[in-house]
Parts: C-alpha cells; structure tokens; sequence
C-alpha cells in the first residue's frame, strides 16, 4: 500500500512533470469520473474550481480542504480573503525558497509543518495533515 503524497512532494512530482509536459496541476483541474449510465463528471464543481482557482497554491495543494474552509467561513468575507491571500503569498515564498534550497526557517511554522507532512505526526494519507491546517486557518479568520 502507498501513502499520500505531501504537499512539498506534490510541488517537486509536478515541476518534475510539468517540464516533461504533462502537468499534474492540469490533471487534477481536469479530472473526471463516469458514472454508471457513461456520463462523464467533474471530479471538482464549478464552484470548487472558481474558489479553488483564486488561490493557486492553496488550491492545488489544499483542493477541497480550502473549498470547505471557504463555506464554513462564509460570514467574514473580508477576514477570510485577507488570512488566505496572506498565506497563499506565503506559500508562494515558502515553494520558491524550498526550491531554490533556501533555508525555511523564516516561515509560518505550521505553514512550513502542513508543507512538508509534518502537521500529522504520522503522516501516512493527507486527510489529517490537511484537517490541522483547515483547523489553523479557520481559526485565523475567526478569531
């Protein structure tokens, strides 16, 4: 059985695939099922994907988990725009400096824990990992 990947592995999987040109970024906005009667489904709704497409790297790494955060923070519009943009910047810096080898001590700690898996001590499947950080976050916004 394999394990999930981490947020930082997805980052360096689709760099990696990118320049290979079949970017894991697209795959993911682009997935779809077939149900039972051959209709094709979009894995993620419209509406997943226009919330989901405001933060690049929220969106990519965090996919539903920052969907969800969106709805349940519904009645703080300006917090919650605020608190994301803020943390998707620093996303931003953190994957440039992970990828230029920089040090990321200089960086939101639980941000930089989420990034590399380490949120949940046992990371095995993101879905812990990833709830810690929607913790963290939505008490950023509503607090």
């Amino acid at each position: 059985m394999s394990r999930n990947w981490t947020p930082r592995e997805m980052i360096f999987v689709d760099l990696r695939m990118t320049k290979e040109g079949h970017s894991l970024r697209d795959s993911l906005n682009g997935l779809v099922f077939v149900d039972v009667s051959g209709n094709r489904v979009s894995f993620f709704s419209d509406e997943k994907k226009k919330v989901m497409s405001m933060f690049r790297e929220l969106g990519f790494l965090f996919g539903d988990n920052l969907y969800h955060l969106w709805v349940a923070t519904e009645k703080h519009p300006r917090i919650r725009k605020r608190v994301l943009m803020s943390v998707e910047q620093e996303l931003e810096n953190l994957i440039t400096a992970d990828i230029n080898n920089q040090s990321l001590d200089c960086f939101d700690k639980t941000i930089v824990s989420w990034y590399m898996g380490e949120l949940d001590p046992c990371f095995y499947y993101s879905e812990y990992n990833d709830e810690l950080l929607e913790n963290y976050l939505y008490e950023k916004i509503m607090k």
